[in-house]
């Protein structure tokens, strides 16, 4: 709204925003505040599970040594992630060996990984 107002030279703000989608989840996979108040803790089963979201992101398995190294936020060399250079994507989803979602990394130069969203 902001940047409308100011292509129009008048100034504008939102009275009311509603989001109807997010990444690959619509309005119609949503819950109620009310329905998860009224049910409580068995809500639970609603929630998607965190290894689920992100289908979009490739990911890619880490060994035991650059599994600490994610976890800690540092990064990450090619050898220890087995994925060619070449075919290397802006993003990638980072598990453990047991699917796991671990982090989000962005790629660098040479192949390198940098953990930039870390879940553990």
């Amino acid at each position: 709204a902001h940047d409308v107002g100011q292509r129009l030279g008048c100034g504008a703000y939102l009275e009311a925003l509603r989001r109807v989608r997010a990444g690959g989840y619509d309005e119609t996979l949503a819950t109620p505040l009310e329905d998860i108040e009224r049910e409580g803790v068995s809500a639970g089963c609603r929630i998607v599970p965190m290894d689920q979201l992100l289908p979009e992101i490739p990911a890619v398995v880490l060994n035991e040594r650059a599994l600490r190294r994610a976890a800690h936020g540092n990064a990450i060399a090619p050898e220890d992630t087995r994925v060619p250079e070449a075919s290397m994507p802006a993003k990638y989803r980072l598990l453990d060996s047991t699917g796991r979602l671990i982090a989000i990394a962005e790629t660098g130069p040479g192949g390198v990984l940098h953990p930039v969203t870390v879940l553990v």
